[in-house]
């Protein structure tokens, strides 16, 4: 695949992931929210770690 082909290819996946996100929000916007909420970082650029549902901030309790 040449490079413009494979830029197409991108732009054209970029499209549908938004779309398709646009419908999700529109059905339950409760749902992108928590989608994001999970994939947040915190300050030194670690995941939350979630042990016994207690999520631990500490990079301490994370290593």
């Amino acid at each position: 695949m040449n490079a413009s082909a494979y830029r197409k290819n991108n732009i054209m996946n970029a499209t549908k992931l938004a779309i398709s996100v646009r419908d999700m929000v529109r059905e339950n916007p409760m749902k992108l929210y928590s989608y994001v909420k999970g994939k947040r970082m915190d300050g030194s650029g670690m995941y939350t770690l979630k042990a016994d549902g207690v999520a631990h901030n500490d990079p301490i309790k994370k290593a």
